[in-house]
């Protein structure tokens, strides 16, 4: 199938290199967005919290 006809179709090729639907492969790309995000948000928390019981830590220790 080639390139035209996959997007008179509304088709795209994935990064699998399958045929899928645009709509259905721009929902999963944003969702896989919207997944790194919220893992980037919470690896920080967490750096934060560690960075903030050392600070404590130390402190207490003074």
């Amino acid at each position: 199938m080639s390139r035209y006809d996959r997007n008179k179709k509304g088709l795209v090729l994935n990064s699998f290199g399958l045929v899928v639907k645009r709509e259905e492969y721009l929902a999963n790309l944003e969702e896989l967005k919207m997944n790194d995000n919220r893992a980037r948000a919470e690896s920080e928390s967490e750096e934060q919290a560690i960075q903030v019981a050392e600070h404590t830590g130390a402190s207490n220790k003074e």
